[in-house]
């Protein structure tokens, strides 16, 4: 019976295969979400470039608005859309294995009411798994460097450690984050499946992705890490590639070009982020879909209450 549970498992071209699909499928309508959440952030990054490119300098009043009035507004406008666009790319994958033809505007409009009950579930992620780590590293940076003027870790030894500190933290939490995140590859889909039936719980969720985790526990969290790991690659390289050419092609416009150039990078830089997202997703939600018939022995049942909310 392992054996076949083995041959069974979902290999790299399934998940490749999906990938492709929801990529083609969905790669008009990403490029109108970065846009439509990332526009604050790219007139920042266009001022900035303006001010680096023309060597102008900005009057004291338009600084003070620009940093403590228009940035607070679009980073809050920026993290709620980005919640929100995260939520849509699961009722993409959802009813596209369920063949729902849902158009755009339908996605967007379900994921916008499902924005408290998953803004709720986000809070109960990071405080799970996420605020113990971040606040014993920000706690211990606080305290060495309060500390600087100790006889003990005073002087240069003070700053050897220091300095050793910020690079060894970090290093550890990229690692403990990673885990942390293939950990939780299925919690997301369990609360697609489940939201709106009752009764709904929270921490059934979480008793339900750690009865997942343990179907084909090491294959599977070999494959989520390899797609993890080689998107983030991906990302970054295509990311960098599309930035640098944009750069270069505009530049050649003069100063405006210049200015552009950097505003183009920024945006194709959140694209290709955003599709490194959905590719993730697609892939895990392959590995998901086999975990749950795995588990429960029966097909995956498609929750109509999420499409009628």
């Amino acid at each position: 019976m392992e054996q076949e549970n083995k041959v069974q498992f979902p290999g790299y071209r399934e998940l490749f295969k999906e990938i492709k699909n929801q990529l083609s499928e969905r790669s008009g309508i990403t490029l109108k979400r970065s846009l439509l959440i990332g526009w604050p952030a790219l007139i920042i990054v266009g001022i900035i470039s303006y001010i680096n490119v023309y060597g102008k300098k900005i009057d004291y009043s338009s600084f003070i608005l620009i940093f403590t009035v228009f940035v607070p507004l679009a980073l809050i406008y920026t993290v709620l859309l980005n919640n929100i666009f995260a939520t849509e790319k699961l009722i993409w994958i959802n009813s596209s294995h369920f063949n729902k033809n849902i158009s755009n505007d339908d996605s967007w409009k379900i994921a916008r009411k499902l924005f408290w009950p998953s803004l709720m579930m986000r809070l109960q992620l990071f405080f799970r798994y996420y605020f113990l780590p971040l606040f014993i590293y920000l706690f211990l940076c606080f305290l060495l460097f309060y500390k600087a003027g100790n006889e003990i870790l005073g002087g240069m030894s003070f700053l050897y450690f220091f300095g050793f500190f910020l690079i060894i933290g970090p290093v550890i939490l990229w690692f403990y984050f990673t885990y942390i995140n293939i950990k939780l590859r299925y919690i997301w889909f369990i609360f697609i499946d489940n939201y709106g039936k009752e009764p709904f719980f929270y921490h059934d969720l979480f008793k339900e992705m750690y009865e997942l985790n343990e179907i084909n526990k090491a294959e599977a969290f070999r494959k989520s890490l390899a797609v993890d790991i080689g998107a983030d690659f991906l990302q970054n390289l295509i990311g960098m590639s599309y930035g640098l050419s944009l750069k270069a092609a505009l530049g050649q416009f003069g100063k405006r070009g210049q200015v552009f150039g950097d505003v183009a990078s920024a945006y194709s830089s959140d694209v290709v982020a955003q599709k490194a997202s959905l590719s993730k997703l697609a892939a895990n939600y392959v590995l998901y879909c086999y975990s749950k018939e795995q588990l429960y022995k029966k097909p995956l049942v498609e929750n109509e209450k999420i499409y009628s909310i």
